[in-house]
């Protein structure tokens, strides 16, 4: 007996039935998993794992964005705070993006006060080599600023 008729004698719908439609799919990450569970008489777990797949942030009905972490925004890689906030990165990605925060970037760090300082008082190729960073970031960020490039003082 095929696999096919003993689960239409068994009662067990066809797998086919559980397909996502697209209308279904555009639902997903518009309201939390169980408002989308109601409405389309799926199981949570259903719509949770389907949002996962496709890589959807989920929509939290409390969650409301702390200027603490707002502040790690930018700073740190979308994944990183994703994970100390416990939520998708597609979620601190979309906040980072409304807010009109630039992703952090390991091979562009930003630069610091303590830094800023410092331009202007080397030659950009000296500080560069201190800094760790390239001669044209260092020029780049001088001009930016408005500093004047550093001058050898005269000794008469």
């Amino acid at each position: 007996m095929s696999v096919k008729i003993r689960r239409n004698r068994l009662g067990i719908p066809s797998p086919l039935a559980f397909r996502w439609t697209p209308e279904e799919e555009k639902m997903l990450g518009t309201a939390t998993d169980g408002e989308i569970a109601r409405s389309t008489g799926r199981t949570v777990t259903a719509v949770r794992k389907r949002r996962k797949r496709l890589g959807i942030a989920r929509v939290s009905a409390r969650h409301v964005w702390l200027a603490s972490e707002d502040a790690l925004l930018g700073k740190l890689p979308d994944a990183d705070v994703a994970r100390r906030m416990r939520c998708a990165m597609t979620a601190v990605k979309a906040r980072r993006q409304t807010l009109r925060i630039h992703k952090a970037d390991p091979l562009r760090p930003l630069w610091t006060k303590a830094e800023d300082k410092l331009l202007g008082r080397f030659t950009d190729k000296n500080l560069a080599r201190r800094l760790g960073r390239p001669v044209q970031s260092v020029l780049h960020r001088r001009k930016v600023l408005g500093v004047a490039p550093f001058t050898r003082p005269h000794h008469h």
